[in-house]
């Protein structure tokens, strides 16, 4: 499938996802199927960046300098700022050359210069944009104090925390194998270009449903949060963005570690997420009000500690029908990353059955096909319609009293 004609159908935006703790609050879209219906459809509303959510809790304040004259660029209008994050990266919506747009700003020019690469490499791979897009930039400075900016598109659709929590019936299943082979062939083509994501997560993937048939229904899968990208040959680095509930276990243990294999793991949790409703590992769901609520530190870091050594994950299962897509996950999402699979794990020999995958008909539903097979195909006499009477009348009776004394 070939999404370079998706960008005249969409403006397309980069959601940032700060290092700060992410809110697992309910998702901000307030288009909603009906109980019926098995897929959402396609909304004209923004969602709100960044974190396609509500602000991250423990973020400093909004940024508001002298009234929004910062960064004092022409053709650039600052309509609204997000809060600044601990990786001091400042977030804006804005009006740029009369478009719509978000404004990025960080103080490190390596990541600024990262992440700037990696959205042009990617966006110009045929390969890449077979399974994916990214945004595109509409603009790029420098401010007098040393901030390096990047003007993206805007987003328009749903990120995937808010699409899974609408998904319904046997097209949730359908939807989320499909995304994991669109996501698992995008990240090995990141890969192969020395490109590690690094901040994968239900709220740094959006998606463009396309179509208006849910039960044949694709989409377009966009790629955002680049501001936790590298660009490696050694793939062994420290990680820069620890996204909550999606950080995998030798994040609490080690300085450096295997990226390419951390956003396998991302990718699983992400996946997880999806099926299940919560992240693996880190949040527990409050018995009172039903919403998740955040583990200490301490309680996750030794939770992780305790499933590296035992090599075992200590999650719920994957709340999935597809046993292949369980079964990707389970090698992509092993606590030890020297046992652990590479996001390639998926193809060749998974993603058919995931791009193609249909649920199962039960016993009783094969069984009642089966039966309906050896129905004859001509109706039986007695289901066969008497012709029609071009004599009779309404005000007459039919019945017979010759035999009637």
């Amino acid at each position: 499938m070939h999404f370079s004609s998706a960008y005249a159908l969409f403006a397309v935006a980069a959601a940032v996802l700060l290092s700060s703790h992410l809110s697992c609050a309910v998702p901000t879209q307030s288009a909603t199927p009906s109980d019926n219906a098995p897929a959402p459809p396609y909304t004209t509303q923004p969602t709100v960046l960044p974190n396609g959510g509500s602000p991250p809790e423990g973020s400093a304040p909004p940024f508001t300098h002298a009234a929004g004259d910062w960064p004092n660029q022409p053709d650039l209008e600052i309509e609204k700022w997000y809060p600044e994050g601990k990786t001091g990266i400042r977030t804006a919506l804005v009006k740029y050359k009369e478009d719509g747009g978000l404004l990025k700003c960080t103080p490190n020019v390596d990541r600024y210069n990262t992440e700037s690469r990696a959205l042009q490499e990617l966006s110009q791979s045929t390969l890449f944009t077979e399974f994916a897009i990214v945004p595109r930039i509409l603009g790029s400075f420098q401010t007098n104090n040393s901030y390096h900016c990047l003007v993206l598109e805007l987003i328009k659709s749903y990120s995937l925390r808010e699409y899974a929590s609408m998904l319904k019936g046997d097209y949730k299943d359908q939807f989320i194998s499909k995304v994991a082979a669109y996501a698992s062939n995008a990240i090995s083509i990141m890969h192969a270009h020395n490109i590690i994501h690094g901040n994968i997560s239900p709220d740094s993937l959006y998606v463009f449903p396309e179509g208006e048939n849910p039960e044949t229904r694709d989409f377009v899968l966009i790629f955002t949060g680049f501001e936790g990208a590298q660009m490696v040959s050694n793939a062994m680095q420290p990680s820069i963005i620890k996204p909550p509930g999606f950080t995998p276990p030798e994040d609490f243990l080690e300085s450096s570690v295997d990226q390419r294999k951390r956003d396998a793991w991302m990718l699983g949790a992400t996946l997880y997420f999806m099926t299940n409703g919560m992240p693996p590992y880190g949040y527990t769901r409050s018995k009172q009000h039903g919403q998740l609520v955040a583990l200490p530190y301490d309680v996750l870091r030794n939770t992780m500690k305790t499933v590296t050594d035992m090599g075992l994950n200590l999650f719920p299962y994957v709340r999935t029908k597809n046993r292949s897509l369980a079964y990707a996950m389970y090698w992509i999402m092993r606590p030890n990353p020297k046992n652990r699979s590479y996001v390639d794990y998926f193809p060749p020999s998974d993603t058919p059955r995931l791009f193609n995958y249909q649920r199962e008909k039960s016993f009783l539903e094969k069984t009642w096909n089966m039966l309906k097979t050896k129905l004859p195909s001509k109706a039986p006499e007695w289901h066969t319609i008497p012709p029609s009477d071009d004599g009779w009348n309404p005000g007459t009776s039919t019945q017979d009293t010759n035999t009637r004394t």
